[in-house]
């Protein structure tokens, strides 16, 4: 189903009950005029199957449509040309009129903005042109309380459906955006967070740093040779293996640690609270879980830059490049091996030393 089928069966549906309700509330509404002024039988008739049948069959018609989006935008016409219906045989009864204007209007602009209320209102025109055209005109605008009270179950019941409706539609739009938002933090072949969610960590974790002190350690972590192994195996091999390396960081770190997929073959972990010691052993023990845990990657190696937070830091952006510039060195290294940027207090730039 396309995007415009699925927004048109939805929208078919959530003016369903709002027809149905309001409907049944306008019929008595109409019928209130009726009674008091004796309308023809045939004019009975034809509010019982519109009250009782038209709501069904305007689904129906959405639902089976090739373009259910414009079928209940014909819909929503329908129902505005029997709202002039309704008020030229209620011979303009001033209060009932009102709300069958007002209601329809409510409605359109709900659904389609200024636009489609204005194409509604040309809808009631029409559909009071042709009703006085067939039946005649008869204008007695006066209000009885029969009228009146007719008119109150829609007046009182009908917005509560419609505003109920639309915090229903709000929330289902809430949920929409944050789920979109969820999942352009989300990188789609792991599951983990992607760089957009990891630079945000990372100068956040900076930023509360620098403020009040404390311990972090940045991991980035660099699958060896995946190229090659893609050669190999081939890339679907090797996107399992990029799946078997964040299944391994996301089950071996804590839950206090952030975890992202960095790049394309690169992973970075953020260890808050960590110090040097306890950095260095936490990524010795990722390094060791993603060669050894499980046997269908046996063998697979990975790199690992450890960037501790410093003072000397300038920012957030220095901080990724001790890490960066760690990493380099473990390929540099041989690769399969873990080395440690250790920023001086001279230079941000820093120096580093394998850990093997």
């Amino acid at each position: 189903m396309t995007g415009r089928r699925r927004a048109g069966t939805g929208q078919g549906r959530r003016n369903y009950l709002p027809r149905v309700v309001g409907l049944a509330l306008g019929a008595i509404c109409v019928a209130g005029v009726f009674i008091e002024r004796g309308a023809h039988p045939l004019a009975w008739g034809l509010l019982g199957f519109y009250a009782i049948a038209w709501p069904h069959l305007a689904l129906l018609h959405t639902l089976r449509s090739a373009d259910p989006k414009r079928a209940a935008t014909r819909n929503l016409m329908l129902d505005a040309v029997m709202g002039g219906v309704w008020i030229v045989l209620m011979q303009f009864s001033l209060l009932p009129s009102a709300i069958v204007v007002s209601m329809l209007s409510m409605n359109n602009i709900a659904v389609g903005g200024w636009r489609l209320c204005l194409r509604g209102v040309a809808a009631i025109l029409a559909g009071s042109g042709a009703t006085a055209l067939i039946v005649g005109v008869v204008v007695a605008p006066g209000v009885s309380m029969l009228e009146v009270l007719a008119t109150l179950p829609f007046l009182i019941i009908y917005p509560l459906i419609v505003g109920g409706s639309a915090r229903e539609l709000a929330r289902n739009l809430a949920m929409q955006r944050r789920e979109l938002e969820r999942l352009s933090r989300t990188d789609r072949l792991t599951g983990l967070s992607n760089r957009l969610h990891w630079d945000d960590w990372v100068a956040a974790t900076f930023a509360q740093l620098r403020r009040h002190g404390g311990d972090a350690a940045l991991l980035l972590i660099d699958i060896d040779r995946l190229n090659e192994y893609n050669e190999m195996w081939g890339y679907a091999e090797g996107d399992e293996a990029i799946r078997h390396v964040a299944t391994v960081l996301r089950s071996e770190c804590r839950l206090e640690d952030r975890v992202a997929r960095y790049g394309g073959d690169e992973f970075g972990v953020l260890l808050p609270e960590i110090g040097p010691d306890k950095a260095r052993a936490a990524a010795k023990r990722l390094r060791t879980g993603i060669r050894t845990g499980n046997s269908g990657f046996a063998g697979l190696a990975v790199s690992v830059g450890i960037a501790p937070f410093d003072n000397g830091l300038v920012d957030a952006d220095e901080w990724m490049r001790c890490a960066d510039k760690a990493l380099y060195a473990a390929k540099r290294a041989g690769r399969n091996c873990c080395v440690m940027a250790e920023p001086s207090p001279e230079s941000t730039r820093g120096n580093t030393r394998s850990t093997a």
